[in-house]
């Protein structure tokens, strides 16, 4: 799924990387994408948002 994600967070799990130094790369690619690049999202023409909602209160 290398063409539907931003980010993969799974070599922290295996032990290849480090926390720190994912975080660098997110770091960076948040700067990327606030400078104008596009998201694999965008890319792939996705325009819809949703944000789930943990508790709804009446």
């Amino acid at each position: 799924m290398v063409d539907k994600l931003d980010v993969d967070a799974s070599p922290i799990i295996y032990g290849t990387k480090t926390l720190e130094s994912l975080g660098d790369e997110l770091l960076k690619l948040t700067q990327e994408v606030a400078c104008g690049k596009q998201t694999k999202a965008e890319s792939l023409g996705y325009t819809e948002m949703a944000i789930a909602r943990v508790c709804n209160f009446v």
